[in-house]
């Protein structure tokens, strides 16, 4: 059975779609619980994406890390955002101020090979080097600043392009302290999940990321432990868990860590 990587996902505010923003698109005081909560649930580290218009990933994955002490960071890179070269030399510097705690997510993109490569070569390459892609190109290409090895590499949305990269599988469980009360907080998911499913157990089944032939990922912090067991015995080995609230699943989702870690001790 595949050995379970948690991932949470780290923001510069707590914000979901059951806990609508209320301030700045930066908010210090949230970011700082969010990320206390996850390295006190247990979580391995904490995905930072970013957009067009959102703040940026880098600089809110830097602040993640002055804020907490062993939560390591996985940067989202879009590769029409930041130049490869760019990108690698940013998180090298941040792997340097904070070893062994950062990496980089790449998504679906016809550009994500050689978006990787260009990483690559900039983490490891001990002189200049050329690279001539299809839609990255580079010329006398350097970093002063190089990891030991190159920084772990994750993707989502598929792992054929970039081989040597992780997946994160994203799964969204509906926690809460006894069944009942996820039944109840199932319900208010289905009033503000806008999938494709026609039926309410497929609308959960899609809403909490289930893989196929795995019962919707809903319960107790137990019964959601035994869903994750199931899906790394079927091959996930790395597992993002979004919060539909946050701050207020985060917790739990540190109960259903420490569950599937008691059962993978008595296994």
């Amino acid at each position: 059975m595949a050995e379970l990587t948690f991932v949470g996902t780290g923001r510069a505010d707590a914000s979901a779609e059951l806990a609508p923003p209320t301030g700045a698109p930066v908010d210090r005081r949230q970011l700082r619980a969010l990320a206390a909560a996850h390295e006190d649930a247990g979580f391995d580290a904490v995905l930072v994406g970013g957009s067009d218009t959102s703040p940026h990933a880098l600089v809110i994955a830097g602040q993640i890390l002055h804020e907490t002490e062993r939560l390591g960071v996985i940067v989202g890179l879009a590769p029409h955002l930041l130049a490869p070269t760019a990108a690698a030399r940013a998180l090298a510097t941040l792997e340097a101020l904070h070893p062994g705690r950062v990496g980089a997510a790449l998504p679906a993109h016809p550009a994500r090979a050689e978006y990787a490569d260009v990483l690559t070569l900039t983490w490891t390459s001990p002189r200049p080097f050329d690279y001539d892609g299809t839609r990255h190109r580079a010329a006398g290409a350097w970093s002063a600043v190089r990891p030991a090895a190159g920084l772990p590499l994750w993707v989502t949305g598929g792992d054929e392009d970039v081989p040597t990269a992780r997946r994160l599988h994203r799964l969204r469980p509906i926690v809460a302290a006894t069944p009942r009360a996820a039944r109840d907080y199932a319900e208010r998911v289905l009033r503000v999940y806008r999938g494709p499913a026609e039926t309410p157990a497929a609308a959960l089944r899609e809403a909490t990321g289930a893989h196929p032939g795995q019962p919707p990922l809903i319960g107790a912090p137990d019964e959601v432990a035994a869903g994750l067991l199931a899906h790394a015995a079927a091959g996930v080995d790395a597992v993002l868990l979004a919060g539909w609230s946050p701050l207020t699943d985060v917790p739990l989702f540190g109960e259903v860590i420490a569950a599937v870690h008691t059962e993978r001790s008595l296994t």
